[in-house]
């Protein structure tokens, strides 16, 4: 989604960057992901790109839904694995494969029982979705909606298994406006 666990966002640039990538929307985005020193740029620059991320799966997502014929299932990776492209990547696009394969053994990282818990639990859902095309089970805690334009969000995969929200509604709105435009 392009968060970074270290972004090297600085105030000073930071409206900068927002008028250059937001155009006329900017104003509203400052608004909305406000900031006032560098680690709130950092971390403004962070949240803006978790909630363009999750809003753009949601409309993706219930877009696709009106001419499936079966359910369409999102998530959010949120668990960084051991080693250093996690250290300087966080949860970073791909990290998710060896948990969703339940394969960590394939790989030479310092694993721990919450990664081989993680990986137990994701690889449930793929094997439930890959058997019915649906990734709910009776022994998984959680339920994994299906997208709904109703219920703006996806499913939190990784440090926790839950339902999330693509964004507050502000956001919400103000992503859904810059996607309509693109």
């Amino acid at each position: 989604g392009g968060a970074s666990p270290n972004p090297a966002v600085k105030l000073g640039q930071y409206a900068d960057l927002a008028r250059s990538q937001y155009g006329d929307l900017a104003d509203e985005f400052l608004d909305l992901y406000p900031a006032s020193s560098d680690q709130d740029a950092a971390n403004q620059t962070n949240a803006a790109a978790r909630d363009r991320a999750r809003t753009s799966t949601f409309l993706w997502a219930t877009q696709w839904a009106t001419a499936a014929t079966s359910p369409v299932f999102t998530y959010f990776w949120t668990h960084v694995p051991p080693g250093p492209e996690g250290a300087t990547r966080g949860a970073y696009h791909e990290s998710e494969l060896e948990y969703v394969f339940n394969s960590l053994g394939a790989v030479d990282r310092a694993w721990t029982d919450d990664d081989r818990r993680i990986a137990a639990t994701l690889s449930g859902y793929v094997v439930n979705f890959v058997t019915t095309g649906d990734p709910n089970g009776e022994t998984l805690d959680a339920h994994w909606p299906a997208a709904d334009s109703a219920a703006p969000g996806t499913m939190e995969i990784g440090d926790n298994f839950g339902p999330i929200s693509a964004a507050d509604q502000p956001r919400l709105e103000f992503w859904t406006r810059y996607f309509s435009r693109q």
